[in-house]
């Protein structure tokens, strides 16, 4: 079995295939500011959908 994994400033990462999304989702909500920076907003969309309609 192949393990896919990526090698990055001497930091090995391995390859996690998530069996639910709520689990990945989770995960994005829990590290927001080091996935898309610390100065960044990030507004759980899913959550604002379920209480109303989106609009803009």
């Amino acid at each position: 079995m192949a393990m896919d994994k990526l090698i990055f400033n001497n930091k090995e990462f391995t390859y996690y295939e998530y069996t639910k999304e709520a689990e990945f989702e989770e995960d994005v909500v829990e590290n927001a500011s080091k996935i898309f920076g610390q100065k960044s907003i990030y507004i759980d969309i899913k959550k604002r959908i379920g209480i109303r309609f989106y609009q803009f």
